[in-house]
C-alpha cells in the first residue's frame, strides 16, 4: 500500500500518545449538548490555563436524557481533568466525574449500568 503525498502516516502504536476517557454526569436539570460542551470546555480552558493544549482535552459525547458524557484527554492529565470537573458549574448545574478509563467501551458499560440503577 502506497501513501500518497497528501495523506499523513499514522504513528506507530508505541509512538502515539496515550489517552484516557473521563465519564461525567451533569445533575440538576435538562441541558443541551451544545451548551454543556461549550461550558465544560471553557471551564477546563480556564482551569488549565496555558497548559490546556498540552492536556489534549476534547469533548466526545453527551446524552441529555441521562446526563452522562465523555471527555477524552491525555493519560498524564486525566486526574487534573477530574479535579477540574469537580469545580465546574454548567448553567447552575453541577458536574460530577464518575470514572476514568483507557477504554471507551468500559465507560459506556458503566454509564449504562448507572443510568438503569439511578
Amino acid at each position: 500500500m502506497k501513501i500518497q503525498a497528501n495523506q499523513k502516516r499514522r504513528a506507530l502504536p508505541s509512538k502515539r500518545p496515550k489517552k484516557r476517557y473521563v465519564l461525567f454526569r451533569v445533575t440538576g436539570g435538562h441541558l443541551h449538548f451544545a451548551k454543556v460542551k461549550e461550558a465544560l470546555l471553557s471551564h477546563l480552558k480556564h482551569f488549565f490555563g496555558p497548559e490546556f493544549e498540552a492536556a489534549r482535552v476534547s469533548f466526545v459525547f453527551f446524552d441529555s436524557q441521562s446526563g452522562f458524557g465523555f471527555l477524552k484527554c491525555g493519560h498524564k492529565t486525566g486526574q487534573r481533568v477530574r479535579k477540574g470537573l469537580l469545580s465546574a458549574k454548567v448553567g447552575g448545574f453541577s458536574v460530577e466525574p464518575v470514572r476514568t478509563s483507557g477504554s471507551l467501551a468500559k465507560l459506556k458499560a458503566v454509564a449504562l449500568r448507572q443510568s438503569r440503577v439511578g
